[in-house]
């Protein structure tokens, strides 16, 4: 299709799903347009939410190992580490990781603490609180290089913390922002045995299952305005946004960003900008049109009045 005429509205760009890339706090938001700024796990959760910025909160499936779930600790780091990280090549098989792999490892984290589920956790939709619950999810791919040895994740320690988190969104009335690779249908049952019969809304960050798979299960259990797709830079233009409605259409950047180096708000907001371009003549439709378009499915995604 041709791009459809006219530029994009720079006054209506939103970045959906964004990053913190500083090195410290800062009071940034990210320059003039609208964004939500992701943790990844216990290493930056309160670094996001100490910012003057909409944030998510969450544990990002390539930080899953850092955190355990449950209300008892295990028994030390070495049986905690050992019990969800998985050796791959010469190692596979191995029972006992070296102790430099241990020793390079952080703490694990209680996931209870980080993200309570009780309802007088203070933790909720408020001015001052998280927006969302993110950047969460599973990934088959992500391999972890530590001490000259590669580990995957154990993909039941994943699914049970995005099981974790699903119940925070559940409990708090949050939307998901959702990272699934190599797993579609894992993620779809977590998330429908979890959050199908309440108004949570789900984002697909970057999503990269079939168009067929959209329509016929998450859809099917996220029906009208509780699903969203995000489109960014990279492997999310695989798919046909011509199937897509346009009210359930979101972009994003997923960079990091540090607010004190403009340069890397100017990438952020030319990257928008671009994306939308490509989406237009994907559709056929204006640039400006659709980018207001997009922020309202925005400001409706993360309830913003």
């Amino acid at each position: 299709m041709e791009l459809g005429r006219g530029a994009v509205d720079g006054g209506v760009l939103c970045d959906a799903h964004c990053h913190w890339g500083g090195d410290g706090g800062g009071d940034g938001g990210g320059g003039g347009v609208p964004r939500v700024v992701m943790a990844t796990g216990p290493r930056d959760m309160a670094l996001v939410a100490g910012g003057h910025w909409r944030y998510g909160l969450g544990v990002h499936p390539w930080e899953a190992h850092t955190v355990y779930c449950g209300a008892a600790g295990p028994q030390s780091k070495r049986e905690h580490y050992e019990r969800v990280l998985q050796p791959q090549g010469a190692e596979a098989g191995a029972e006992v990781l070296p102790q430099g792999v241990i020793d390079e490892l952080p703490d694990p984290a209680p996931l209870r603490l980080l993200l309570p589920l009780s309802l007088d956790s203070g933790s909720g939709s408020t001015s001052s609180g998280p927006v969302c619950v993110g950047e969460v999810g599973l990934d088959r791919a992500r391999r972890l290089h530590l001490h000259n040895h590669t580990y995957r994740v154990d993909i039941a320690h994943q699914t049970a913390v995005l099981e974790h988190c699903l119940l925070y969104a559940r409990t708090h009335s949050l939307p998901v922002s959702l990272h699934v690779v190599r797993c579609q249908q894992l993620a779809w049952e977590c998330c429908t045995r979890v959050l199908q019969g309440s108004n949570v809304r789900v984002m697909l960050h970057s999503y990269s299952g079939s168009l067929q798979f959209l329509q016929t299960h998450w859809t099917v259990s996220f029906p009208g305005e509780q699903l969203y797709v995000s489109v960014g830079p990279g492997v999310s233009r695989r798919l046909d946004y011509t199937r897509v409605p346009r009210s359930s259409l979101l972009v994003e950047t997923d960079l990091f960003l540090d607010p004190s180096r403009e340069e890397t708000i100017a990438e952020a907001d030319a990257s928008l900008a671009e994306t939308i371009q490509w989406l237009a003549s994907q559709l056929g439709e204006d640039p400006s049109l659709l980018s207001r378009t997009i922020r309202n499915n925005y400001n409706t995604f993360y309830n913003i009045v």
